[in-house]
């Protein structure tokens, strides 16, 4: 059973790494607040698929056209991946709703966000390893970590749609 002291931590934590969220303050706020994290975790998101596409126009104008085959793919799965982010269940459906979340899965699903916002941070390191990468044209591909980062946020995101579906 989650406490009301871990539920509070937990939003501590969150309005830690995503500044101008608000506490714990009643149910019905909840909703909200999850809407917003998730905007702001797509919006990590977008940042990344910005300098994946920044990266495409550099090597265009270098004339290293062989890689953009597999960086519109990447993109194509980041941007895919920013929608179900984006678009996701709310956390809290409202006390009337037939599927309303009890607090402690609501607990787990804000820590299941922030451990996305840890994994959105992770594929960024290795797009900055893929751009440092960029000078020989990426003519050797995607680096495997780049490919890594994407498979475990998306085995993340799918993950999510879990909590919502365990007793």
């Amino acid at each position: 059973m989650v406490t009301k002291e871990r539920l509070a931590e937990t939003f501590r934590h969150v309005s830690r790494i995503f500044p101008g969220i608000p506490s714990y303050q009643d149910r019905e706020a909840l909703r909200t607040q999850d809407k917003v994290i998730r905007g702001r975790l797509a919006a990590q998101l977008d940042l990344q698929i910005a300098r994946v596409d920044r990266l495409k126009g550099e090597l265009t104008h270098q004339g290293h056209l062989s890689p953009l085959a597999e960086l519109d793919r990447l993109t194509r799965r980041l941007q895919r991946l920013t929608d179900m982010i984006r678009f996701a269940r709310y956390g809290y459906s409202g006390m009337n709703a037939t599927n309303s979340i009890n607090e402690e899965k609501l607990a787990d699903l804000y820590e299941y966000d922030l451990s996305l916002a840890g994994t959105i941070q992770g594929l960024g390191d290795a797009i900055n390893a893929l751009v440092r990468r960029s000078s020989d044209g990426c003519k050797e591909g995607l680096p495997a970590e780049v490919n890594q980062a994407v498979d475990r946020l998306e085995d993340q995101v799918n993950g999510r749609e879990t909590l919502f579906n365990s007793p």
